[in-house]
């Protein structure tokens, strides 16, 4: 009996011998991915033993000494001794060594000696009334009592700063003494800089330039403007109304300064408004109309008309006498 060998079809063949190809090459893949994930694990384990080892407490040069967490040793700026805690050897050995040789009062920093050597200097002193400490000037003592009241207080007038920031309290002692950075050349009223000069100016050339979008009306200063908008278009800015009635006689105000002022002059209800003029002992309802009242003494007279050129002491009596030369209605 013969054995009869099967032929095998070309194809069937070249796919056959591929497939032995494939699974050779994916042995060898699957050694390579072995051997290199047992050589990431055997560095991984040396780094950790390096990093145990004192040989690896240096730099690569052997020379630099590698930085240690919460170090606090270092050289002292003042006696030259290297120290294992540099912040509490200076607390503890070189605190308060700044000390006036007048008074041998003890200051952290030669800033704050300096500044109170200046008292020393000064005629005029002023203390403290809570710790007794005695200060240059007005202004460095409120700025001083701020750490205790946390307030800014004026220690003149007793006016207490609204804002946190110390500039308002400087700019109101300022005003105190007479201090300011520029003057108008019209008035001689002073201000502290240059841009509220600038707005006093457009005050006196009286000229409307900025309109009210809303209703039309226009002002001379900006200042002004900003300030119509902010009390009288609330409802069509902001979408909110506020006024202040009087429960007494159902009058509306804006402003609640007005309103208070309104109550004590026409109700007398709460604070007296009331001041007398130095003049002619004429009671006035308040401060803002005895400005006023005194141009009367003076003479003063900063409006005038633009047709005539006629002058006058207050802006409302120039409105009033601008009505003479409008054409008369028939």
């Amino acid at each position: 009996m013969t054995l009869k060998s099967k032929k095998i079809a070309p194809k069937k063949r070249k796919k056959a011998l591929d497939e032995e190809e494939k699974d050779t090459k994916l042995k060898k893949i699957r050694k390579i991915r072995k051997s290199t994930k047992i050589l990431d694990k055997l560095s991984l384990d040396l780094q950790k033993s390096d990093e145990d080892s004192d040989w690896f407490k240096q730099d690569e040069d052997n020379t630099k000494p590698r930085k240690i967490k919460n170090d606090k040793s270092g050289l002292c700026p003042q006696c030259g001794t290297f120290v294992s805690n540099l912040p509490l050897h200076i607390k503890d050995q070189h605190s308060n060594t700044f000390s006036c040789n007048l008074c041998y009062m003890n200051f952290k920093n030669q800033k704050h000696l300096d500044e109170h050597k200046e008292v020393h200097e000064s005629k005029s002193h002023h203390r403290c009334d809570i710790c007794n400490l005695i200060l240059k000037n007005v202004t460095k003592l409120a700025l001083h009592k701020f750490v205790h009241t946390k307030s800014y207080d004026c220690p003149i007038c007793g006016f207490t700063a609204t804002s946190k920031f110390r500039n308002s309290i400087i700019a109101h002692i300022k005003r105190h003494e007479d201090n300011y950075a520029v003057r108008c050349e019209l008035c001689h009223k002073g201000f502290l800089c240059k841009k509220k000069l600038e707005e006093h100016i457009e005050w006196h050339e009286n000229v409307p330039k900025y309109e009210c979008e809303i209703c039309h009306k226009r002002f001379p200063v900006k200042s002004y403007l900003t300030l119509h908008n902010k009390f009288n278009h609330k409802k069509e800015l902001y979408g909110t109304e506020e006024i202040f009635q009087c429960e007494i006689c159902g009058r509306n105000f804006t402003f609640e300064k007005s309103f208070k002022r309104h109550l004590s002059c026409i109700h007398k209800v709460g604070k007296d408004f009331t001041v007398k003029c130095p003049v002619c002992d004429k009671v006035i309802a308040n401060n803002h109309n005895l400005k006023k009242h005194m141009k009367v003494h003076t003479g003063e007279k900063n409006f005038s008309c633009d047709v005539c050129g006629k002058t006058f002491s207050q802006r409302q009596y120039v409105t009033r006498h601008q009505k003479v030369h409008q054409p008369k209605k028939n």
